[in-house]
């Protein structure tokens, strides 16, 4: 006991000595958890480093000594003082704004983030004589709970240790063991990770099969981890949760199998024998020095600075981390452009959505936060005009009805092409109060004026948030928000009169036009009751969901308006996120388990009365488990020209290690899991996907954002490339009438198979997903298509079609609205991986101020 309490008071210690250093600016900042254990020391220490580093580069070291020192603790619970306006130069506001908000998220009781729960105990428990110490069980483990939460895995495991060695001794029956045991074998497993998959990690660390590429090479905590789980089945027999043998499983697989599992906890072969990967995905992130260790964020991939190729740009939900952004080079690789494009002054943000909300031919960039905190989570949101090429005032200029109003067309055709420089115009138009938390946003042209107008869906106030709690409508829930874009006047709230403020826990947004009478329709993912908003054309909306078969009353998540059969109308997926993950693991062990699926309803097409029938056949289509979805999108995996689903999954909680899942579309007819198979089975917990042509071969790739909600689970994004070779047709289009970048516009593409069989792909233009944001040019995957005979365009809005035949196969193309041509670009396929591979891992880039 005398040992781990003085080793406690080391670390905390080292606290005050890394804060002080931080202060100083010292140049080992990396070193300052270094801890003098041997393996389990350095591979605790891993993780802490890379996040110690994130915050210095985040310039929010200040907030650690503000807490160190005892500053008083402000309130997150309202605005500050002084938020109202910004009173100052753009840019030395904003990174005074948000680094008031890192500063007291950090310092104070952040429920994911804060410090102040485990100074406080560790003070207490260091202060108490051995004795007292000892008859303080409690203490102990909440303590030994929140130094799990800030990744003092070492500290976290001798106080476990000791706890279990004195429980036993106590009382060798006591329920109590099991908590000691979960939280140690989970500390063990964090520390396994730190020591393989982050500080000697390649592109397929951490992805299922496990295969002896992926096989721990320090294999010590692997085998800890093995030993505690084995004794935790070895307690409770048949009723052990089936988390604990799926992550016995795991551990035993992590160290290379190096002795038989208890008999009856064995599933190793139904669990690595059964997959043979087909052709993967390779993760080439690592390589290219895009794998920004990061929380839990968002995702977009797109053109924003007009040469023709796919960037990146990604976020994290922890308040003092930037944006980042890697632009596409000409020469091969991506290079980290976040402090040249203006984000590395905009901190935190769980979910990016794009549009090109002035008309400028520029993509912008919304940033939305505090969603799953509450009161704590009333942090404004930020619309970051893109300014390439010009135009550093922050105001919106005028809609793009006139020609003035346009930049120089770039490559795609849109303008806008140059470097970017982003702007925070959220005051200036209008969007920044009052603030709400929220990571759910969509735009669309509901009033068809040919501008975008933005509706952000917000949460609400609950005690309780993890999966397997209780929530319900009876929330207190803020309203949701309805902008109507009014061009040079900003955008106002209008939710009110158009009668879609929800009320209720939201977790995702999609618009499609799904009565079929040529404006877009809203749809609400809740907590408890999601809803159906019909557009009655005349600014007002009808809550029609029981009328149209939205039914449901769980959680549900992510979700999105697709054509998922090709039959012309649009269905409408709905991630679940009703389940825990004992249910979950239940499935991935072969056995059946309650809980929510995903959900999928069909359109059967309108009534005699025009209002949809939608008519949900997940189960009947493949989605027979409950899955916990976050982050989530759609893209055609295949390039069959059928819709693919790949899903992000996990909880905040520890234990909720579970890979990340992929369904193919099998025509329409049924899905099937395929994660394992193509080697995007992360166990990593999984946000904002974007899927999107990012080489220039016709296929889409997939960025995916991961990391878990604590300062302890950070981890680094994933970038897979597509091994598809099929044919394809690329189309950039460029709205005149309609929106810009012709978001909700309808395209169809009429293709010949070889054998002279016909058939029609279909497909939605948006950024796909709720919590994701794939590009918005128009990716066909054509098949083994022999000929495209045509394709026809929809505008939104403006009502144009556009129609053109006979169009080559394996082609990039511009089309401008009305103009009914395709118009060639000559965007030759890109060879990322050309460029030397970036060495050293993601802390080494980050380049925040």
């Amino acid at each position: 006991m005398r040992s781990v309490r003085r080793r406690a008071l080391q670390i905390l210690q080292a606290h005050r000595r890394g804060a002080a250093q931080d202060q100083r600016g010292g140049d080992d900042l990396r070193k300052r958890h270094q801890l003098e254990n041997g393996a389990i020391g350095d591979a605790a220490s891993t993780r802490r480093r890379i996040w110690s580093a994130i915050r210095s580069a985040s310039r929010c070291a200040f907030a650690l000594v503000v807490l160190l020192h005892g500053q008083q603790l402000l309130s997150q619970a309202q605005p500050l003082a002084g938020d109202d306006e910004p009173t100052t130069g753009e840019a030395e506001w904003v990174t005074r704004e948000f680094e008031r908000r890192c500063e007291q998220s950090i310092a104070g009781d952040d429920p994911y983030l804060g410090r102040a729960m485990f100074e406080e105990l560790g003070r207490r428990f260091a202060s108490l004589p051995e004795e007292q110490a000892r008859r303080a069980p409690a203490l102990r483990m909440n303590l030994a709970y929140q130094a799990t939460l800030q990744g003092e895995h070492e500290m976290a495991i001798g106080l476990l240790e000791q706890l279990r060695t004195d429980i036993l001794a106590a009382a060798p029956q006591a329920r109590q063991v099991n908590d000691v045991l979960q939280l140690l074998a989970i500390n063990h497993l964090l520390v396994a990770e730190d020591a393989n998959c982050l500080a000697m990690g390649s592109g397929a660390s951490c992805i299922l099969p496990i295969d002896p590429q992926n096989v721990h090479a320090q294999r010590a905590a692997a085998r800890r981890a093995r030993e505690v789980y084995e004794e935790l089945v070895g307690r409770n027999g048949a009723s052990s949760r089936p988390q604990w043998v799926w992550l016995l499983n795991l551990s035993a697989a992590l160290a290379g199998f190096e002795s038989p599992l208890p008999e009856g906890f064995d599933f190793s072969k139904q669990l690595w024998s059964s997959t043979t990967v087909e052709r993967p995905w390779a993760n080439v992130a690592p390589r290219l020095g895009v794998d920004g260790m990061d929380l839990s964020g968002g995702a977009v991939m797109d053109d924003f600075d007009g040469d023709g190729r796919l960037d990146l740009i990604t976020s994290s939900w922890h308040p003092c981390t930037p944006l980042r952004a890697y632009r596409q080079r000409a020469e091969g690789g991506f290079e980290d452009v976040s402090q040249a494009w203006g984000l590395g002054r905009q901190l935190g943000g769980l979910h990016l959505v794009q549009a090109d909300y002035d008309g400028d031919g520029r993509l912008d960039l919304l940033v939305l936060r505090g969603a799953w905190k509450g009161e704590h989570g009333r942090v404004r949101n930020s619309l970051l005009r893109n300014t390439a090429g010009g135009g550093e005032r922050s105001t919106v200029p005028p809609s793009h009805a006139g020609d003035e109003a346009v930049g120089p067309r770039g490559q795609g055709g849109r303008g806008g092409r140059g470097e970017p420089r982003f702007v925070d115009v959220t005051y200036d138009v209008g969007l920044a109060l009052p603030a709400y938390p929220t990571q759910a946003a969509g735009w669309a042209d509901y009033d068809g004026d040919g501008d975008l107008d933005l509706y952000v869906a917000n949460e609400g106030v609950w005690d309780a948030i993890d999966p397997g709690a209780e929530m319900d409508d009876s929330g207190a829930a803020f309203p949701a928000q309805l902008f109507r874009n009014d061009g040079a006047k900003g955008f106002r709230d209008v939710a009110v009169e158009a009668g879609v403020t929800n009320d209720r826990f939201a977790k995702g947004v999609a618009w499609g036009d799904v009565d079929e009478d040529g404006d877009p329709d809203l749809f609400v993912s809740n907590v408890g009751s999601d809803r159906l908003y019909r557009n009655l054309g005349d600014g007002r909306f009808e809550d029609i969901s029981a009328a149209a078969g939205i039914e449901q009353d769980d959680r549900t998540f992510a979700t999105w308006f697709f054509d998922h059969d090709n039959d012309g109308d649009l269905d409408l997926f709905v991630a679940s996120y009703g389940a825990v993950p004992d249910q979950i693991v239940a499935g991935i062990l072969g056995g059946r388990s309650e809980g929510l699926a995903p959900l999928l309803y069909r359109n059967d097409g309108p009534g005699e009365d025009g209002m949809p029938r939608l008519r949900e056949v997940g189960e009947e289509l493949g989605f027979r488990q409950p899955e916990l979805v976050m982050g989530s999108n759609f893209g055609d995996i295949d390039q069959d020209g059928y819709p693919d689903l790949y899903l992000g999954t996990g909880a905040p909680i520890f234990d909720s290690v579970i890979p990340n899942r992929a369904f193919l579309n099998r025509a329409g007819l049924r899905f099937e899991e395929r994660a394992g198979a193509l080697g995007l089975a992360h166990l990593q917990k999984g946000h904002g996907v974007a899927f999107g042509d990012l080489d220039g071969d016709g296929d889409e790739d997939l960025l995916h954002q991961l990391g878990g909600a604590y300062a302890f689970d950070a981890f680094g994004n994933a970038l897979f490339l597509n091994p598809s070779q099929r044919r394809y047709a690329v189309i950039r289009l460029v709205g005149e009438r309609a929106n810009r970048f012709g978001i909700g516009a309808r395209v169809a593409a009429t293709i010949r198979e070889c054998d002279g069989a016909v058939r029609t792909i279909h497909q939605l233009v948006g950024s796909g997903g709720s919590f994701g944001g794939n590009s918005l040019q128009v990716e066909l995957g054509l098949g083994d298509a022999c000929a495209l005979e045509g394709i026809e365009v929809r505008w939104p809005g403006s009502g144009t079609v556009d129609r053109i035949q006979q169009v080559e196969l394996d082609r990039h193309y511009t089309l401008i609205e009305g103009s009914g041509t395709l118009e060639p670009l000559e965007i030759p396929p890109a060879d990322l991986l050309r460029a030397p591979a970036v060495e050293g891992g993601a802390p080494h880039r980050h380049d925040a101020d």
